[in-house]
């Protein structure tokens, strides 16, 4: 006879390694995942980014329509180089490695991402960004769909 399991609650194997529900259960034993702890089993969890808006304020509207395609590239970037104003028409996020970045949108907005920081970027906005006296390196998370550009081409602020 097979065993019946609550709607609510899938079998053990199925928790500890498919579902992550809201609560991100994944670990071996079940237990929920809360950010910034570590688990019963040696797991810890430190929370980095969560956000409802990109680093100059801009609040995230939805995700873009289509069949997802996440991408997850490593860039880096040179000592000293200023990259040229562009826009992402998706969510993305940018874990930085080593070196620093000051990031600059069209209305003359500035911020410094540092090594071990996060940078939630900016969508559907010009930007630039400049690198610092050290080569840069990133881990970057682009939230898009089957097809769409990473980055466009898009023009700085009027002088």
């Amino acid at each position: 006879m097979l065993k019946k399991h609550s709607p609510c609650r899938p079998p053990a194997l199925l928790r500890a390694h498919y579902f992550q529900p809201r609560s991100s259960t994944f670990l071996d034993n079940g237990e929920d995942v809360s950010t910034n702890r570590q688990s019963d089993s040696g797991i810890e969890i430190q929370e980095l980014l969560r956000a409802d808006a990109s680093w100059n304020g801009v609040s995230y509207g939805g995700y873009p329509q289509g069949v997802a395609e996440p991408v997850v590239a490593k860039i880096t970037i040179p000592a000293n180089r200023e990259l040229t104003w562009h826009s992402h028409p998706m969510p993305s996020f940018a874990y930085v490695l080593s070196g620093e970045i000051t990031v600059e949108d069209d209305k003359g907005n500035k911020r410094l991402f540092t090594a071990g920081e996060v940078m939630p970027e900016t969508v559907h906005t010009a930007h630039r960004g400049i690198v610092g006296n050290q080569p840069a390196t990133f881990i970057v998370f682009y939230a898009g769909t089957k097809g769409m550009p990473l980055s466009q081409p898009a023009s700085g602020p009027a002088n």
